[in-house]
């Protein structure tokens, strides 16, 4: 079975939403572009991270607040993770980058929508506004020779049971944790297009 289009999950991997948005909100001094410091009992649950460190701080338990500051600007300056270009360039190089998405799902905060917008156009290029996917619902995309790389296990379970192929990018919350994400992905992308995969670089 050969793999014709791959599609590449927004926050998470391409970009490192979840520690940014702490370190942005709770002016925590911490590495936005890190996961080091995640705390696998938060899961991916950046509200309960707040709440727990908030309290560690002895500050208030943050509540709407919190993700009201989140606003365009933010969404838009979300840092572009280490390994984003490398990949892309990875992913376009196997199977041209026409064949090559970005999916996201919308949330209610902040002006997400637009913001990540803007994110893609100024960190990746406003040619990749067009192949941009906005959905809640990726699964429905999913087909034998349709790869997803995501960060979420829930999307990845869905997409598979639907009958696509799924990588998970090694995050502190899925069962890939620990491992570096490049050479994850690229051992993992050698099994369907064979061992000439670039070697990951930093963007």
């Amino acid at each position: 079975m050969r793999i014709k289009e791959i599609y590449l999950d927004l926050d998470d991997v391409l970009n490192t939403l979840a520690p940014y948005v702490l370190v942005k909100l709770l002016l925590l001094d911490k590495d936005p572009k890190s996961y080091v410091w995640w705390d696998s009992r938060w899961g991916y649950s950046i509200a309960s991270a707040a709440r727990d460190l908030a309290n560690k701080a002895g500050c208030c338990e943050p509540g709407s607040p919190f993700w009201s500051n989140f606003d365009r600007e933010g969404w838009a300056s979300v840092p572009l993770d280490p390994n984003a270009v490398w990949l892309i360039d990875t992913c376009s190089q196997l199977v041209g980058a026409e064949n090559v998405f970005i999916l996201t799902r919308p949330t209610q905060f902040g002006d997400c929508y637009a913001g990540k917008c803007d994110w893609v156009s100024d960190k990746l290029g406003q040619h990749w506004l067009d192949r941009l996917i906005v959905t809640g619902q990726k699964r429905l995309l999913a087909r034998k020779d349709r790869l997803l790389i995501d960060d979420h296990q829930d999307n990845l379970t869905s997409w598979e049971f639907a009958g696509g192929e799924a990588i998970a990018y090694p995050r502190p919350w899925n069962s890939k944790k620990g491992l570096d994400p490049a050479e994850h992905v690229r051992m993992r992308l050698s099994g369907w297009f064979g061992s000439h995969i670039q070697e990951p670089y930093e963007s």
